[in-house]
Parts: structure tokens; sequence; C-alpha cells
């Protein structure tokens, strides 16, 4: 006789929210209902709702469940700072890389979805003020002299970063290219050397141990 697998509740929930990104990434999170997830999964859409009210919930759970991840490395301030901008970069970009659908369908995401997009907002002003004391430690003497100050400088490194981050996998899809690591890596070290020329002499030393 075969017997049944139990799960805890937060067993089940990490079990619909993998399952999902599965059928998001393969399909489009439009093409996939909740039904169909449950239908995947062999439970019942009543056993799924019990965890998720809608399709939307499974997203932004998902969603917060990464910024928490990147949060732990990105605040640590027991990491030097160049570490923590650059092992959060690296999570960053090939965390999206398992959760593609995310960055594939981020407008379409955002605007279908208030709640997503208050949150998606917010995390990235947060991350932007908590970089600019980070990088006044990394960044060379000589920016300084910026005739537009060094913070309004690193915000638009920031800004420019982001960017790459928000659409590396939406270039590599319209270039036919494959999501693998060394494509990541590329995106990554891209960023960096937006930001090399801008960091301290001791700073770009440590960078040749970290990539």
């Amino acid at each position: 006789m075969k017997t049944r697998e139990t799960r805890s509740g937060k067993q089940t929930k990490q079990w619909i929210m993998d399952t999902a990104m599965k059928l998001f990434n393969e399909h489009g999170t439009q093409a996939v209902s909740t039904k169909r997830i449950a239908s995947e999964m062999g439970i019942s859409p009543g056993n799924l709702y019990y965890h998720f009210k809608n399709k939307e919930e499974i997203i932004r759970t998902m969603f917060c469940a990464k910024l928490d991840d990147f949060q732990s490395v990105w605040t640590n301030e027991e990491l030097p700072p160049l570490h923590r901008f650059v092992k959060t970069l690296e999570q960053i970009i090939f965390t999206w890389k398992d959760h593609r659908f995310f960055k594939m369908e981020l407008v379409t995401l955002l605007n279908r979805d208030p709640e997503l997009k208050q949150l998606y907002l917010q995390n990235r002003q947060e991350m932007f003020e908590q970089a600019l004391p980070m990088f006044e430690q990394i960044t060379a003497e000589s920016i300084q002299e910026s005739p537009e100050g060094k913070d309004k400088l690193v915000a638009d490194l920031l800004t420019i970063s982001w960017i790459i981050v928000e659409h590396w996998l939406s270039h590599l899809s319209i270039n036919d290219a494959p999501f693998t690591d060394e494509q990541m890596e590329k995106g990554l070290k891209l960023i960096i050397q937006i930001w090399l020329p801008y960091l301290s002499s001791s700073a770009k030393k440590d960078l040749k141990d970290l990539i």
C-alpha cells in the first residue's frame, strides 16, 4: 500500500511556491491559474486557498522571501562594505535567474498588483538609502570633487546598476542567449565595471579576490 507523504503548513506553502515558480518560469504567470498549480501538485484547490487566497499573494510571498535573503547580506555589517556589495549583487542576479518569470514580466506584474508594486518600490528606496554610507567607505576621495556631489554620483551609479539587474534577463532573452551561470556572471561583471573607476585603490585591490 502506498504511503501518503504528510507536510506541515510551512512545508506545504513552500511546496506551493516551488511548484508555482516552475510553472511560471515555463509558461508565464498569465497562463497559470491557482487551479493549475493545485492540479500539478495533486492537491485540491481548497487546500491551496487555505495557504494563499490567490495567485498574486503567491507571487508577493515569493518576492518578500527573496527580499529577506537579499537584506540579510546587504545589511550585514559584519562583512566589509565591498563584500556586501558584490555578494548582494551576485545573490540578486542568480536568484532572479531561478525566478526569471518575475523579471521577464516585471512591468505587467507590478501594474497588476499595486501591493506588490509598493513593496518593490519601497525595497528599492531602502536599498538606495542604505547604500550611501556603505559606498562612502569604498569609493575614491577624488569623486568628492564631482561637480554634482558625491551623493548624486553614487545615486546615479546605483540607478544604472539597478537597471542592469532589472533588465539583464530580458537582454539575454532578446538575444536568444541561454540563462546560464556564465551569462549571469557577465551581468555581474558589467555592473562592477561601472563602479570600478570610482573605487578607492584598496577597494580595487580587494575586488580582485572577490571576482
